[in-house]
C-alpha cells in the first residue's frame, strides 16, 4: 500500500470522524446542563428530583415523597416553570391535536401539538396545560407522545385516587 493512500484515507476518515465527535460531545454538555438545572430548580424549591426526563426544551420531574411534580419549557433565556402538587389533580389526560394532510397512500394524520392537560379538585382553579410537542417549535414528532403518555401515567397515580385495587367481600 502507497503511504500517500494511507494518508489521504486517513485524513479523509478523520474529516467525518471529528465533527461527529465533536456533536456528540456537545450534546452530552447540552444535557448535563439541563439536568442540572432541573435539579436546581428542585433545589431552590426544597424537593428532591426522582424520576426525570429531558427532550428539546422541556424538562419535567417528580417528587415521589412529597408528591409534586416540576415542568419546565424554554431555555436558558426564558424559562416557564409549573409546579404542580399531584394531592391537588382531580385528572391528568393526554391531549393530542392533530390535521389531517393528504399524502399519496391518503390523508394522514399530522400531530400539531402534544401535552398534558391538567384539572384541579378545586373547581375555581383553571385548568394546567404542558406542552410537550408543539409543531411550530419543532420540526417533527419523536417520543414526545410516548413521554406524555407515560406522566399520564405517573401523575394519576399519586392524585389520591385509590386505583386498580380489587374489591374484596367479607367473608362471614
Amino acid at each position: 500500500m502507497d503511504i500517500s493512500v494511507a494518508i489521504t484515507g486517513m485524513v479523509l476518515l478523520s474529516a467525518f470522524i471529528i465533527p461527529v465527535i465533536i456533536i456528540n460531545i456537545n450534546s452530552k454538555k447540552k444535557a448535563k446542563g439541563k439536568i442540572n438545572r432541573l435539579k436546581s430548580q428542585f433545589l431552590l424549591l426544597g424537593l428532591e428530583p426522582g424520576e426525570y426526563d429531558l427532550w428539546n426544551t422541556y424538562m419535567i420531574g417528580a417528587d415521589s415523597q412529597k408528591n409534586i411534580v416540576v415542568y419546565i419549557s424554554g431555555d436558558n433565556d426564558h424559562q416557564d416553570v409549573k409546579i404542580i402538587e399531584l394531592l391537588q389533580v382531580k385528572k391528568c389526560e393526554v391531549r393530542n391535536s392533530s390535521h389531517l394532510a393528504e399524502t399519496k397512500t391518503g390523508n394522514q394524520p399530522v400531530s400539531d401539538s402534544v401535552g398534558l392537560m391538567i384539572s384541579f379538585r378545586d373547581e375555581k382553579r383553571e385548568s394546567t396545560y404542558l406542552e410537550f410537542f408543539n409543531a411550530e417549535k419543532e420540526a417533527q414528532l419523536d417520543t414526545e407522545l410516548i413521554l406524555a403518555k407515560k406522566w399520564v401515567e405517573i401523575m394519576n397515580q399519586k392524585t389520591g385516587k385509590v386505583r386498580n385495587i380489587p374489591h374484596y367481600r367479607k367473608v362471614v
